[in-house]
């Protein structure tokens, strides 16, 4: 047996983890596709790939080290076997709509599909940026959470145009409209 057979991703040995760490961000580590688009298409995206690779190192050393007050607020979902999206989903829904996500939909274990919902994607934009704009006050500057909602918003409808366009290039495309 080598040293890395059995590997637990969740919790692995301390001995283990900075070499983890090391290879993880290789897209070729990546099993989801959104990540590994973000490290293949960081030109496209105007991201640094540096950002990527530290936010995926961040995440696990975080997620490992138990001491950490964030740890127990991370889940790693693994998601075993392989995967063929047959669709890409863009659920919509107008402002006064309170229909839960996706209920009329069902999980299957012989379909798989990409999801888009904006506006449940434009709320949690929202929400943590008034969380950082907070966070900047509580640190003497000043920025507006508005501000920075709308920067970010931007820059997520270009990521999806480009992470779009690369996972789900030749998927039917299908809208779900709430009313």
């Amino acid at each position: 047996m080598g040293a890395y057979d059995g590997i637990n991703i969740q919790d692995p040995r301390s001995n283990q983890q900075e070499a983890i760490i090391e290879i993880i961000a290789d897209p070729f580590n990546i099993g989801d596709s959104h990540f590994k688009a973000l490290l293949n298409l960081y030109e496209k995206l105007n991201l640094r790939r540096e950002l990527a690779v530290t936010f995926i190192q961040v995440f696990y050393r975080t997620l490992w080290n138990k001491k950490n007050q964030y740890s127990d607020k991370l889940e790693l979902v693994q998601l075993v076997g392989s995967h063929q999206e047959q669709a890409f989903i863009d659920v919509r829904h107008d402002k006064n709509c309170n229909a839960p996500l996706l209920s009329s939909l069902h999980r299957t274990e012989h379909m798989s599909v990409f999801f888009n919902h904006q506006e449940a994607a434009r709320s949690r934009r929202s929400q943590t940026s008034l969380f950082f704009s907070s966070q900047l006050k509580h640190a003497g500057q000043d920025y507006d959470a508005a501000v920075l909602e709308h920067r970010v918003n931007n820059h997520a409808l270009a990521f999806l145009e480009v992470t779009g366009s690369s996972i789900a290039q030749n998927l039917p495309f299908y809208t779900i409209l709430y009313e």
